[in-house]
């Protein structure tokens, strides 16, 4: 307890003061922070060298999930914690994340994105800490993975919030039953000879076409295949987005455009002349067209609402049933079988689900009605011989205390060879097995 509280007064003073320099810096809140336990020597203490490996180990083995997503998780104060969570999005396509914690204030909590290269990652953006809100334009069909982390010596919850919608606005009057999507990109066009390159919006003659973003008109021109058209170029990317098939062009050359701004009128000119009215919308890159779907989709899924109890998180619970699935990812079957009697430390719950810690330190998912409190035991037994009781499963785990031969034991769950007992007010694991 003492070193803890020793360490915990260092922590106080490390960060009462602040760093010359930093307000220039181009690190991250986590590396400042990092470097400011290196600095102090922290990091060579215990606390401070797991602070470091369970950050890193968090992004190496990130949980693979699926959009939209949401989780409520909680960290003790007792062992540095960290989370990852790994997951794809679409060209075009704008991450919104969130992440509400508790307390909300007077302490550290570090959210990084990165972006996932084959087994590397590459730093893109971290949580705002005033507004706990990422947003991300995606560049390229692409993997991320998010990391949440504490800072020491900190208890707290949070509840986390990833999904996607449109990083355009949609190029008709707000999407209802005439204004949607009626072809998609890829769809064959003159008998199979090619593919759609864009995404047809149906709708009414003489509906107001609008600026999907910021811009400049670059070309007002009319031809055999898109009728009369409209070309912007973005003023954020190297990226043209295309009109086709307008009834009648209301932009002109050069002419700087705002989101919203009506830039022609849907009619059927061009090839669509035996078609109802509708808008072509194509985006075009220097490598070619480009799927406009994800840029402009009205749909905006929202997550599962978590309904696993949260009172549990950052408990130690047991699994009631041998045939109970334990799951890599959330939503995800067949899944492995978990056992009977298992111990699992609840970390986190997503929609029915709880995110745990099994013994041996791996991440799963299991479905919370198939969970039990430890507060009911198993049975109660006396030791044989003397025994250990450590806080961990596994050879040379750290001594909570040492139990007599004869002593009466409470087991509460048990893994492997191991037992999960309570003994003396304590609560612990024992190698040897616990027998009248």
């Amino acid at each position: 307890m003492l070193k803890v509280l020793t360490l915990f007064s260092l922590v106080l003073i490390l960060f009462s003061c602040k760093t010359p320099g930093t307000v220039f810096s181009k690190k991250t809140a986590h590396e400042q922070y990092a470097d400011k336990l290196t600095s102090t020597g922290l990091n060579a203490t215990a606390l401070g060298k797991k602070w470091f490996e369970v950050g890193n180990k968090a992004v190496i083995n990130a949980i693979a999930i699926q959009l939209p997503y949401q989780e409520t998780g909680y960290f003790s104060s007792e062992f540095p914690g960290a989370t990852a969570l790994s997951f794809s999005a679409k060209r075009g396509e704008r991450l919104i994340i969130t992440v509400q914690k508790t307390p909300a204030s007077n302490y550290l909590f570090f959210g990084d994105l990165f972006q996932q290269q084959n087994t590397n990652t590459r730093y893109l953006q971290s949580i705002d800490t005033l507004t706990n809100l990422l947003e991300f334009n995606v560049k390229e069909n692409t993997s991320f993975v998010l990391r949440l982390q504490p800072e020491l010596l900190q208890s707290c919850s949070y509840t986390l919030s990833i999904k996607t919608g449109p990083s355009l606005a949609f190029p008709a009057p707000s999407p209802n039953a005439k204004n949607k999507v009626i072809s998609y990109w890829g769809a064959g066009r003159d008998n199979g000879a090619r593919k759609h390159e864009g995404i047809d919006i149906g709708g009414s003659r003489g509906t107001p076409l609008l600026a999907v973003g910021e811009g400049v008109v670059s070309s007002v021109t009319e031809n055999n295949l898109g009728g009369k058209v409209v070309f912007i170029r973005s003023n954020s990317s190297n990226e043209t987005w295309y009109y086709a098939h307008l009834d009648s062009q209301i932009a002109i050359n050069g002419q700087r455009v705002k989101t919203g701004d009506v830039i022609g009128l849907m009619g059927n000119t061009g090839n669509a002349r035996t078609t109802s009215p509708h808008l072509h919308f194509g985006i075009y890159t220097m490598g070619g067209a480009v799927d406009p779907f994800p840029y402009v989709n009205p749909i905006k899924a929202e997550p599962a609402a978590i309904t696993a109890s949260r009172n549990s998180l950052g408990t130690t619970m047991r699994i009631t049933k041998p045939t109970t699935q334990v799951l890599l990812t959330p939503g995800t079957l067949p899944g492995e079988k978990a056992g009977d009697n298992l111990p699992v430390r609840i970390v986190a719950a997503t929609g029915n689900m709880y995110k745990v810690t099994l013994p041996g330190g791996e991440i799963r998912f299991i479905a919370a009605s198939n969970l039990d409190p430890l507060d009911k035991k198993l049975r109660q037994t006396k030791l044989k011989a003397a025994a250990v009781l450590t806080d961990a499963p596994q050879p040379g785990a750290p001594v909570i205390a040492s139990l007599k031969e004869g002593n009466s034991v409470d087991v509460l769950a048990s893994f492997g060879n191991y037992q999960y007992v309570a003994a003396e007010n304590k609560k612990g694991w024992i190698v040897q097995p616990a027998t009248n």
